[in-house]
């Protein structure tokens, strides 16, 4: 492992030259770990994609390494703030965790990416800065600190998704300019794109401390279903029709999200064969999940973000997962501009259910049958009734 230091002499001066480029080329950055003394750290309250947000060190220069990559860098060098706008100094040793995201699927793949640091570190930590996606203009305080609940800082999932990876440190959220004595960097080890592979110090790190005490609990059959979601999470139309049959063939209908993290884990240790449409659900199954499990995965809307689901099972798994790809027309929510992880998905019954046969899931589709163009009118307009939302065809 490679660690490096900020010292003030030419060739520190020029050492962050490197981080400009994507962790995942070819000698990038995504496995380093370096300290940065006297460091700055600024949040943002913009609601921007890419955030003026970030570390500085002692020398003003700005540490492209703390900046999450998402097929770009969506953080960017914000104004250099003044000795008197540092609101607190902290002094130790303390870990640079990135960005703080609420939405499941991106809190496991890129709030989680920097944590292999923490068995890095060659010192004990004081805790692990975060900064929000979008930060809190009526903050009262400049660092929040989790407390054992958690409260004021993480929700339920998160704090219950770092105690199984072991982490006990504080979690502490920086809502204005502060400074840490010694701050360690950890490059980022895991996201979106090419990224969902995960570098080798990420899963190894997943590999050794996450859930271990979380015993297998459920059936062999199983799939993870999005139809209590409701429609302003996107989903496909008539996901019933497919839970109804695979319900037939002995699956349990699962909906994650009315279970703990714990209950899900426990599931998706014991089932043996999985069917799936496209969605976070199945980023956590990659990091509990193992080869001798058969994982079908139905793509329910026209994009490449489904494919960084297949890379982190594929690479975290070791064996690659089922792709259905059925899609018919892709159904586009009316104030979205393109297809997306709200959009509606009208899928083919009939050949989801000949591929299930054919791979092993399934014994018989028999009585797949697609929806007509009245049933699936019916859908949308319930919808809209229900929800005041609109769909056009893509």
């Amino acid at each position: 492992m490679e660690i490096q230091e900020t010292k003030k002499s030419a060739q520190a001066m020029s050492q962050d030259v490197p981080f400009r480029s994507p962790p995942w080329k070819r000698n990038g950055w995504s496995g380093n770990l370096r300290r940065v003394d006297n460091a700055v750290v600024v949040p943002s309250n913009e609601r921007s994609l890419v955030q003026p947000s970030g570390v500085f060190d002692d020398h003003g220069r700005y540490c492209h390494d703390a900046v999450l990559w998402r097929a770009k860098p969506l953080m960017e060098p914000p104004p250099i703030p003044s000795p008197d706008d540092i609101t607190e100094n902290l002094p130790g040793h303390w870990m640079w965790g990135g960005v703080m995201l609420n939405h499941f699927g991106h809190f496991l793949l890129e709030t989680l990416g920097r944590t292999w640091g923490i068995d890095a570190v060659p010192e004990p930590l004081d805790g692990i800065l975060f900064v929000a996606k979008r930060g809190n203009e009526s903050a009262t305080s400049p660092l929040l600190r989790s407390d054992p609940s958690g409260e004021g800082v993480l929700n339920p999932f998160q704090k219950r998704l770092f105690e199984l990876f072991e982490i006990d440190v504080p979690i502490c959220l920086v809502q204005a300019p502060i400074s840490a004595q010694h701050l360690w960097i950890p490059g980022q080890g895991f996201g979106m794109g090419r990224l969902a592979t995960g570098t080798e110090k990420f899963r190894n790190f997943v590999e050794t401390r996450f859930a271990h005490g979380i015993q297998a609990d459920g059936p062999e059959r199983l799939y993870i279903s999005r139809s209590a979601y409701g429609a302003r999470r996107g989903g496909v139309v008539g996901e019933v029709h497919i839970e109804s049959h695979l319900a037939e063939a002995g699956y349990e209908i699962f909906h994650p999200q009315k279970h703990s993290v714990e209950t899900q884990i426990a599931r998706y240790k014991a089932a043996r064969q999985i069917v799936a449409l496209d969605g976070s659900a199945l980023h956590l199954l990659a990091m509990v999940g193992s080869k001798r499990q058969q994982v079908a995965m139905i793509r329910r809307r026209s994009s490449v973000i489904s494919n960084g689901i297949v890379s982190h099972m594929t690479s975290f798994m070791g064996r690659e997962p089922i792709v259905i790809d059925a899609i018919k027309t892709n159904w586009i929510r009316s104030d979205r501009r393109r297809v997306d992880r709200f959009s509606m998905g009208e899928l083919d019954i009939e050949e989801i259910g000949r591929t299930l046969v054919a791979r092993g899931l399934l014994e018989s589709s028999e009585n797949w049958k697609n929806i007509n163009i009245e049933e699936r009118d019916q859908f949308f307009r319930d919808i809209e009734s229900t929800d005041g939302l609109t769909f056009f065809c893509a």
